[in-house]
């Protein structure tokens, strides 16, 4: 499956469904959030699915983390019948409110985000969270 050819919605609809599908409508903004940032963010490339798509950004698509065939089965919305899904319905909408600018930025401009059941990553050593909300706190670095 050749992903850079996926179009921004389909790809980040499928992140926010690998990161944040069981979090509130909060919690999937945020995390699309951080991919907007990116997008204007000169340190990262200027569309949805480079900056997704980069190796080791998001852990969803890596392909040894456990939701990796989730992340993929949820690309496309005929796949598996996801239309009749509401948590994927919730992250279509999520990535369309974040692609069509229908969601001003809340996370105060984060650039990263981890949820806090992993271990703590060394990226977040003396800085303090821009924003936070259910699992996850979020970073503009």
């Amino acid at each position: 499956m050749d992903l850079q050819n996926e179009s921004a919605l389909n790809v980040l609809t499928a992140l926010i469904w690998g990161e944040a599908r069981g979090e509130t409508a909060i919690g999937k903004l945020a995390v699309g959030c951080v991919v907007r940032n990116r997008t204007i963010d000169k340190r990262w490339p200027d569309t949805y699915q480079e900056v997704i798509l980069q190796p080791y950004q998001f852990s969803s698509f890596n392909s040894d983390d456990p939701n990796y065939k989730t992340t993929l089965d949820a690309l496309r919305p005929s796949c598996n019948g996801n239309w009749g899904d509401i948590a994927w319905r919730e992250c279509r909408w999520a990535a369309q409110s974040i692609i069509g600018h229908h969601c001003q930025d809340f996370t105060h401009g984060a650039n990263h985000y981890y949820a806090t059941n992993i271990k703590t990553p060394y990226w977040v050593a003396g800085v303090r969270p821009s924003f936070m909300w259910g699992p996850h706190f979020f970073y503009s670095l």
